[in-house]
């Protein structure tokens, strides 16, 4: 469904002003947040991965930490896997995570004798809003210091570290590591994370189970490297650069004056206008059904349209540029494909 906030970003790729971020909803605050959408040319081809070990010798798991030969001393320091989601029995398919787990005994800095955990995990989302669909990626850190990484018990002799994942709106996950040694090396044995929280498919509580994948793969997932302007204004200053020498002295004139713009002030009110209760649908009690929300998409498009080719035939921009802009807009505009702004600041 396409909320107020939504049409709200729609509305944005034509006025140039930001959208609000939409991350996806995971427990607890991130500390970093990003959007990631691959670009219009972006490849498909999967990015080459290394192997590693090509035969499967014995059923050890990987290494993932060590003890120095003769002290009283344990680092798990090399704990950097792929986590799956799992609800009601199966993977989710929106969403990966990659854990960084480090701990020692004693601790690093103070020698105290306790054991010292720090997790940063990495959480990958296939995000939709609107009937826009890419990727998101946030990152969180927690640590047995702060308090985000509670009930630490290690018995590092016998192979054993547990403890709780704590998120920043009271949820938790409890985390279960089993390990074996061969010598002085550390070899992963067993993984479980088990949480009750607010499922990413419904508002009710479920269980959600976090598990290592049985074989490695890889993720890609495209990063965009912001520069002063997106590509999306990169596409409209080379259509410009291909105007008459007049109208692009006319579309200079028009990014000097702040006040010459369209109007998409009144497109919310018509919009709201053709839903009758559109509060309790912008509140998310009401549901529009897929018939109705294909109908929103299409009366948000034609009101962008029309204020747009309303505000061109203003100007005094010729009828051939207006035509390519119009042209150049359409092809954009529509749900699903692009929600970059469009028009320069």
């Amino acid at each position: 469904m396409i909320t107020r906030a939504a049409m709200f970003c729609f509305c944005a790729s034509l006025a140039a002003v930001s959208c609000k971020d939409r991350p996806t909803r995971e427990s607890g605050s991130p500390e970093r947040v990003g959007q990631v959408q691959p670009p219009a040319s972006a490849s498909a081809t999967p990015t080459p991965q290394n192997e590693g070990s090509i035969i499967s010798w014995d059923d050890r798991g990987p290494m993932i930490g060590f003890r120095p030969t003769g002290k009283d001393e344990y680092h798990l320091s090399l704990f950097d896997f792929g986590i799956e989601q799992v609800e009601g029995g199966k993977p989710t398919t929106f969403r990966k995570q990659r854990w960084l787990l480090s701990c020692s005994y004693p601790e690093p800095l103070t020698r105290h004798l306790r054991t010292y955990c720090r997790l940063e995990r990495m959480v990958i989302d296939d995000w939709t809003s609107g009937g826009l669909q890419f990727p998101v990626v946030t990152v969180h850190s927690h640590s047995s210091e702060d308090g985000s990484l509670r009930d630490l018990r290690a018995d590092w002799p016998s192979g054993k570290l547990d403890f709780k994942v704590i998120y920043t709106d009271g949820d938790s996950t409890d985390v279960m590591i089993r390990f074996e040694w061969s010598g002085t090396s550390m070899h992963l044995r067993d993984f479980k994370g088990v949480a009750v929280t607010r499922g990413l498919l419904s508002d009710e509580p479920a269980a959600i189970e976090y598990r290592i994948p049985r074989y490695s793969s890889v993720l890609s997932v495209p990063i965009e490297l912001k520069g002063f302007r997106s590509s999306g204004e990169k596409a409209w200053d080379d259509l410009i650069a291909t105007l008459s020498p007049e109208d692009q002295a006319a579309w200079a004139a028009i990014r000097t004056d702040q006040k010459n713009r369209p109007d998409l002030e009144s497109i919310n009110a018509r919009v709201q206008a053709a839903f009758p209760g559109w509060k309790a649908i912008d509140s998310g009690e009401k549901k529009l059904s897929p018939e109705e929300e294909r109908r929103l998409e299409q009366l948000v498009r034609d009101e962008l349209m029309a204020a747009f080719k309303q505000w061109l035939t203003k100007t005094s921009l010729s009828a051939r540029a207006q035509n390519r802009m119009l042209d150049h807009v359409a092809q954009r505009l529509p749900i699903g494909k692009s929600a970059e702004r469009i028009m320069p600041r």
